[in-house]
C-alpha cells in the first residue's frame, strides 16, 4: 500500500499460469509419464518461464519504464502454479487514453489466415468456457467462439510463452486489494474425512473437523528449492513506532536487570535514533520520519542510521488507529513535523509544552474537522476489505466523535459496499445491506484484554497494558487515582464494555486494582464493585508478587491483591 501511496494506482494487472504441455516439460518426461508425476519439473520450468517474463517486463520494458511492481506466486488445488503481477508505470509512461490500450491488450480472436499460430494459441488458452444454457462441449467444435469469450491478453507475451497469460489495464486500486488477499490470506485449506470400512455411516463434519493445511506437490517442491513466493520493488521498510520509554528491549535471561536498564545501546530504536540524527545532520532535519529510509539506511547490528549510498526503498510507519490513543497521535505528528530531536519537541506548540500528543495535534490544526478520521479511512480503504472497514467505521462513530458522520459515510460508502456490489442488485439495496451490517456490528458486545506487562498484552488480541488501558499511575501510591475523564473517549469505551480480562493478577499491586475500581464506579455512576463490570482476573500466585521497591516481606505481601478490601468479593475458580 505504501507503493500505491507514493507511485499512484497500478497500471497493469497480469496473470500467468503454468502450461503442463510446455515443450520444456514434455521433452523431459519418460514414455507414458504425466506432468503431474513430476512436480519438480513443473516447478523448475515455471520458475524459468517466470524469470524470462520478468526480464521482458522489467529489463526490456515492453510496457514502458517501471516505477514499482509487486507479484505473488499461488498454487491451484490441482497443483499448477501461477503468478499475479501488479505493475505501476512511471508517470511519463502511464496508459491514460483508451486508444493506447490496444497497444498492450487485445480481447479479440486474431485472423486465422494472417496469424495462424496466435489464433490457435488464443483458442487454446484464452477462451472462457460457455456456461448456463450453452453446452460447454460446443466450445471444442467452435460453435460459440467469438470475441465475447476472449480473456484479455498481450499478443507478444501470449505467442512467446504459449500459456494462459491474462493482461488487463487497471483503473482503480481495487486490484491491489485482490493481490493483497493472495499474499496474506494464509495457506490453502481443505476439508477431508477418513472413513473405515462402513461407507454408509453418517459423517459428523463438526465432530470430525480437521484443521489441515493443503500443500500441492509443486508447491512443496517450490518451497524445498527455496524459490521466492512474492516480491515487491522498491522494498517497503517498516518503521517502528512507540511512545517514550516504551520500546521493546530484547535481552538474555542471564543478563542482570541493572545492566539492561543502564545500557543505552539496548534502548536504541529507529525512532530514538531518528531524533538523534536530527540533532547533528542537516539533511535529516528536512525529512519526515516516513521519508527517512529513502535517504538513510538502518544499521541493525550497531543500531544507527547511516547515509544511503545505493538502492531505493519506501518507508512506512506501522499502522495505528484511534483506539491506541497517544500512539495514534504520535504517528499523526510524525507524518507532519520535520526535524524533531525528541518526543518533547513534538509536544511543543508556539514555545509551549503541551500535556499530550493529542493536545499538540489539536493545537496544530491536525484534528480540525474530521481530517484525521478521513486520513485514517483513506489509508485503510486502500488495502482493507469491506468487513474490516465496517468495524473501523463503527469504532470511529463510537469513540472518536466525528463532527459529520454522514459526510464520512458519503465519502467512503463505495469501498465499504464493494462486497455487496458483486450481488447484481440496485445501488439502493447495496447501500441498505452495508448499513444493516454496520448496525449489526455496533450491537455486538465489547470486551477488553489487558495485562500487567507489555509482553503478555501483545499476545492477547487487542491487548494493552493495565497502565495504558486504565491510566493507572506508574508510581502507585495510597489513594492513587486513574486519570480518565468522564468526557473522554476512553471513558465512553469503558462505559460500553461488558467484559474486562486482566491477566497476571497476582503481580498487580492492590492499589492499582482499587484505583481501577474507583474509576469504573465513577464513570459508570454506580456503587457496584468495578461499576458493575464483569472482570476476569487471571494468573498464578506462584508467579512473582507485586514489586515494591525497598520493601520488607510483609510489605510485599500486604501489596498483593489478596490483601485488598475487594478480595472477598471475588469468585475464585481454579483450573487444574
Amino acid at each position: 500500500m505504501a507503493l500505491v501511496q507514493v507511485f499512484g494506482k497500478p497500471d497493469i494487472f497480469l496473470t500467468i499460469t503454468c502450461n503442463p504441455n510446455w515443450f520444456e516439460i514434455k521433452e523431459e518426461l519418460e514414455p507414458y509419464e504425466e506432468p503431474q508425476n513430476r512436480p519438480d519439473l513443473v516447478a523448475r520450468i515455471f520458475r524459468a518461464k517466470l524469470e524470462e517474463l520478468k526480464n521482458e517486463i522489467f529489463k526490456k520494458q515492453i510496457f514502458g519504464p517501471i516505477a514499482a511492481y509487486v507479484y505473488v506466486i499461488e498454487f491451484q488445488k490441482r497443483g499448477l502454479p501461477h503468478a499475479h503481477f501488479l505493475i505501476i508505470l512511471k508517470s511519463n509512461s502511464k496508459i491514460i487514453a483508451p486508444e493506447a490500450f490496444d497497444k498492450f491488450v487485445s480481447a479479440e480472436i486474431p485472423n486465422i489466415n494472417q496469424y495462424p499460430y496466435l489464433h490457435s494459441t488464443v483458442i487454446k488458452h484464452m477462451m472462457h468456457g460457455p456456461c448456463r444454457d450453452l453446452n460447454p462441449s460446443n466450445i471444442l467444435r467452435g460453435h460459440y467462439l467469438d470475441n465475447q469469450w476472449v480473456v484479455p491478453y498481450n499478443p507478444y507475451l501470449l505467442a512467446k510463452f504459449n500459456c494462459h497469460i491474462n493482461v488487463e489495464i487497471c483503473f482503480t486500486v481495487k486490484a491491489v486489494k485482490y493481490l493483497y488477499k493472495y499474499i496474506y490470506k494464509g495457506h490453502d485449506r481443505i476439508a477431508f474425512h477418513i472413513n473405515y470400512n462402513n461407507n454408509k455411516k453418517d459423517i459428523d463434519e463438526i465432530q470430525n473437523f480437521q484443521s489441515a493445511r493443503w500443500i500441492s506437490p509443486p508447491e512443496a517442491v517450490w518451497r524445498i528449492y527455496r524459490f521466492i513466493l512474492n516480491e515487491n520493488h522498491p522494498s517497503v521498510y517498516t518503521l517502528q513506532l512507540h511512545l517514550e520509554k516504551q520500546q521493546l528491549i530484547t535481552f538474555k535471561k542471564t543478563d542482570k536487570l541493572n545492566r539492561i536498564i543502564d545500557n543505552d545501546f539496548a534502548s536504541r530504536y529507529m525512532l530514538t535514533e531518528y531524533f538523534n540524527m536530527n540533532k547533528t545532520n542537516e539533511k535529516a532535519k528536512t525529512l519526515l520520519y516516513n521519508q527517512f529510509p529513502e535517504h538513510f539506511v538502518w544499521n541493525q547490528r550497531d543500531k544507527f542510521w547511516m547515509p544511503r549510498k545505493k538502492g531505493h526503498v519506501i518507508g512506512r510507519i506501522v499502522t495505528t488507529n484511534h483506539s491506541e490513543g497517544e500512539r495514534y497521535y504520535l504517528q499523526l505528528l510524525l507524518n507532519h513535523i520535520r526535524g524533531a530531536t525528541c518526543f518533547q519537541d513534538l509536544r511543543i506548540v508556539n514555545n509551549v509544552l503541551t500535556s499530550s500528543f493529542r493536545e499538540s495535534a489539536l493545537l496544530r490544526g491536525l484534528l480540525k474537522s474530521d481530517n484525521n478520521l478521513t486520513t485514517c479511512l483513506e489509508e485503510a480503504s486502500l488495502y482493507e476489505m469491506p468487513y474490516t472497514l465496517h468495524r473501523l467505521f463503527v469504532t470511529i462513530l463510537a469513540f472518536c466523535e466525528p463532527n459529520d458522520p454522514k459526510k464520512l459515510w458519503e465519502k467512503f460508502h463505495i469501498p465499504m459496499s464493494e462486497d455487496y456490489s458483486q450481488l447484481n442488485i440496485s445501488p439502493f439495496h447495496i447501500t441498505n445491506k452495508a448499513l444493516q451490517h454496520l448496525a449489526s456490528i455496533s450491537k455486538k458486545l465489547i470486551a477488553l484484554a489487558t495485562a500487567l506487562s507489555g509482553v503478555s498484552a501483545t499476545i492477547m488480541p487487542g491487548g494493552r497494558t493495565a497502565h495504558s488501558r486504565f491510566k493507572v499511575p506508574l508510581d502507585i501510591e495510597e489513594k492513587a487515582t486513574c486519570s480518565v475523564s468522564k468526557e473522554s473517549g476512553l471513558a465512553k469505551l469503558l462505559q460500553t464494555t461488558k467484559l474486562i480480562i486482566w491477566d497476571e493478577a497476582p503481580m498487580i499491586n492492590k492499589r492499582a486494582i482499587e484505583a481501577v475500581n474507583i474509576m469504573l464506579q465513577d464513570i459508570n455512576e454506580s456503587n457496584l464493585p468495578f461499576g458493575g463490570k464483569i472482570i476476569i482476573f487471571g494468573g498464578d500466585f506462584r508467579q512473582v508478587l507485586p514489586v515494591v521497591p525497598r520493601a520488607t516481606k510483609e510489605e510485599v505481601i500486604n501489596a498483593s491483591s489478596v490483601m485488598s478490601y475487594l478480595w472477598p468479593l471475588f469468585i475464585k475458580n481454579t483450573i487444574i
